[in-house]
């Protein structure tokens, strides 16, 4: 006799024990993956502060319009926790372009022909080859839904972002302390997250790592102003960088090969209200460059020291944007010209 034939048929009570237990092991695997989320970082996986650039849609000229919402090829990313893509731009604007004629302000981040002044910070010694990173632009790390270390981060319209810069620098502080945690202090997810609730940043030391973005050079050249509104923050340098729909879409340009613009005026030391810009812009929000920091140091200080960690393969810290965009000529017919720009260890030459 077969094996087939030996076999027992099942009966009705049988099938019935079968359904209830796939139920309760589709309930359990529910569960589990509901309890997984993490509670700081939508996406704090080991590599989440690598996520790769969406592909360039085809190159068009600087007078194309711009529309809302997500379009053709434009910066998108599918999120690791969602199974979906989200599009990350901001509000919709009416077209415009970039005046064509203006000349561009060129980066030097080596000190360039403005070699007098503050370049970059080198991290890696002279007479040594950098074995940094050097992602193209289609590796260029990129987030829309949470400002991790070492991304950059398109400020998205309404929810946590309508909060202000405190707030994104608050997310910013759970995420670097909760990947220190885990990466350095060789926590589970849930004692990382435990020991990031803990060391978070009180209403004081949270300021100091909303001036850490401030800092950045790029950010700065690309959105700050000395006019600031009465809810936004001035960093060291007196300059803050408004929340307003009123930028250039700088991350579909840097996608599509074109030179990143700055379309807001400088305005004089300590005016209040919101800076006016040159009407250039395609009313978007800013897309921020969040410095990786040296996990190490932020774990071995409880938290407390905020230091960029790691170079770039051409030496150049992590504070900096990768060196294909630093390499960068910035449109700027505002003509704001002050030469270095950022403040500390993130400040450059852009001039």
């Amino acid at each position: 006799m077969t094996a087939a034939a030996k076999k027992t048929p099942e009966t009705a009570e049988d099938r019935k024990r079968k359904r209830r237990r796939n139920v309760a092991i589709g309930t359990g695997i529910g569960m589990a993956v509901l309890s997984g989320v993490l509670l700081f970082a939508r996406n704090a996986s080991a590599d989440s502060k690598r996520l790769k650039a969406p592909p360039k849609k085809p190159r068009g000229g600087d007078g194309d319009a711009s529309s809302g919402g997500s379009s053709g090829g434009g910066s998108r990313r599918t999120s690791p926790d969602s199974g979906g893509d989200r599009g990350s731009r901001g509000p919709g604007g009416g077209g415009s372009t970039d005046g064509g004629g203006d000349p561009p302000t060129r980066t030097t981040p080596d000190g360039g022909s403005g070699g007098a002044r503050t370049p970059p910070r080198r991290t890696t010694p002279e007479g040594t080859t950098p074995t940094g990173p050097d992602p193209t632009i289609d590796e260029l790390p990129y987030n829309s839904e949470n400002p991790d270390p070492g991304t950059f981060y398109q400020v998205t319209a309404g929810g946590e972002d309508a909060k202000g810069l405190l707030n994104i620098a608050r997310r910013y502080a759970l995420t670097s302390l909760f990947l220190a945690a885990r990466n350095v202090g060789e926590l589970d997810d849930d004692g990382a997250r435990n020991w990031a609730s803990e060391k978070a940043p009180d209403a004081e030391k949270l300021r100091e790592w909303a001036d850490y973005i401030l800092c950045v050079a790029w950010n700065d050249v690309l959105y700050g102003s000395f006019r600031v509104s009465a809810n936004n923050r001035r960093g060291p340098h007196g300059r803050g960088i408004p929340l307003s729909p009123m930028h250039a879409d700088n991350w579909q340009r840097l996608l599509e090969g074109r030179n990143p613009l700055r379309n807001v005026r400088l305005h004089s030391a300590g005016e209040v209200g919101t800076p006016s810009n040159v009407g250039r812009g395609d009313q978007r929000l800013p897309l921020l460059w969040m410095p990786q920091l040296d996990e190490q140091v932020l774990w071995d200080s409880r938290g407390a020291t905020l230091r960029a960690g790691g170079t770039w393969a051409n030496g150049f810290s992590f504070y900096f944007p990768p060196p294909i965009v630093m390499a960068r000529s910035i449109n700027d017919p505002t003509d704001a010209s002050l030469g270095a720009w950022g403040c500390g260890e993130g400040r450059a030459t852009y001039g």
